[in-house]
């Protein structure tokens, strides 16, 4: 799969909204990323990111669901273009 720069939210599945989201689908991904890359504690993340709550329940939803695998994959790959 060929990602682009900047069509991240292509890759994430849609689900029906009742209300606009607070946090981005980037905000929520680099929570995600922080949190891989440092290795702290959930509840450790620094307060200019979402809560650590809602990052967590997205990274589950989407590792169990396979959506963060095809992500990490379509951003080695651009990477590795590069």
């Amino acid at each position: 799969m060929r990602y682009e720069t900047g069509s991240i939210e292509v890759l994430i599945p849609k689900k029906k909204q009742t209300r606009p989201p607070t946090w981005t689908k980037r905000q929520i991904l680099d929570g995600i990323l922080y949190q891989l890359k440092n290795r702290c504690n959930w509840r450790d993340m620094p307060g200019d990111l979402p809560p650590f709550s809602t990052v967590y329940r997205y990274y589950k939803e989407w590792k169990d669901t396979g959506t963060f695998i095809v992500i990490m994959d379509a951003l080695h790959s651009t990477v590795r273009e590069q």
